[in-house]
């Protein structure tokens, strides 16, 4: 029942959205993520939107001046939130930790062509951050159908990747 704003997601409300994602992830192969990591991307996936409720209000858009909804900090209320949720649960904190990271740090691909190469390098470093990669996916496959950002990072990624100083040091968090 929290209504997105039309023009970035048509497909309707958070609870919608959030169960198109989960039908797309649990369509593919158990190969494709296993163990742990499909553990926490299902969850990530499940709780990613869970600040926006709390966090939802009418603003004025930047372009036109009308007012739409908006949900500032969602990313970083629904971590905490859900951080709450699966310590109630008696999760283990791994997987706490991991989850809760997919979450704050979901929102964090809006302005990636405009970051600084030394915060991009950060974020793509991340630990799991193959998993956040394929949340974006879900997320905008399932949201505005534009895979251009996911594109443009998978290949950012790629490209770090093949840099001599991160394939010597792949565990490293840059």
């Amino acid at each position: 029942g929290c209504a997105q704003p039309p023009e970035f997601h048509p497909e309707g409300d958070v609870w919608t959205h959030t169960c198109l994602m989960l039908d797309e992830l649990a369509a593919k192969p158990s190969q494709a993520w296993a163990g742990e990591d499909r553990i926490c991307l299902f969850l990530g996936v499940f709780l990613h939107d869970l600040g926006k409720p709390p966090t939802a209000c009418l603003m004025p858009c930047n372009k036109t001046g009308a007012m739409r909804i908006r949900f500032p900090n969602h990313d970083s209320a629904g971590a905490i939130m859900a951080e709450g949720i699966l310590r109630r649960l008696k999760q283990p904190l791994d997987r706490i930790g991991t989850v809760s990271m997919l979450i704050a740090k979901h929102m964090s691909f809006v302005c990636i062509r405009q970051m600084k190469r030394a915060k991009l390098r950060r974020l793509l470093g991340l630990p799991h951050f193959d998993l956040l990669l394929e949340l974006l996916r879900l997320d905008s496959l399932y949201s505005n159908h534009d895979l251009t950002t996911y594109d443009f990072v998978s290949q950012q990624r790629r490209s770090f990747l093949a840099e001599p100083f991160l394939r010597s040091r792949p565990a490293m968090v840059l």
